[in-house]
């Protein structure tokens, strides 16, 4: 349910960074060589973001008496750790995502303010990111910035 929860609320943080009125950035994030940008790229974490609603649905209601009717109850423990296990990941495509945007985000904000500080941590995580997935200057297939994307989640560790 958290994941759920969670993945709802990163959602929305992406696609309000896509928001001009919000961010004071242009649309989609994109550049003047860009034209999509970002904008067909709300469509996979929605996607991910509902099926992980759909997966914190309780496995346990859909039980019946297992053990020759001596169990009246089953917990479904292997679908429930299943579901999790499928939640988890795509929770981790929709936090690369939103790292996708929000890096995107940093760089065109420094091309406006060069002397723009980032926090130490920020920093890290940022030009450590920055290493797997480039900016989008122009239109591209982002696939593959996606698989980068999930994999730097996954497998990031801050010093």
């Amino acid at each position: 349910m958290a994941l759920a929860h969670n993945a709802n609320a990163s959602v929305q943080r992406l696609i309000k960074l896509n928001d001009p009125a919000f961010t004071h950035l242009s649309r989609f994030l994109g550049t003047e060589n860009s034209y999509h940008a970002f904008g067909a790229m709300e469509k996979p974490p929605v996607a991910l973001a509902r099926e992980i609603q759909l997966l914190a649905n309780p496995a346990s209601v859909a039980s019946v008496a297992v053990a020759g009717n001596i169990e009246d109850v089953a917990t479904n423990a292997p679908l429930a750790i299943s579901r999790l296990g499928t939640a988890a990941d795509d929770y981790a495509y929709i936090l690369g995502m939103e790292l996708i945007h929000a890096a995107q985000a940093i760089d065109l904000r420094l091309k406006e303010n060069p002397g723009l500080a980032l926090g130490k941590d920020t920093r890290a995580l940022y030009d450590a990111f920055r290493k797997q997935v480039t900016f989008l200057d122009a239109d591209r297939p982002l696939s593959d910035d996606f698989s980068r994307a999930h994999d730097f989640i996954l497998a990031y560790q801050p010093k």
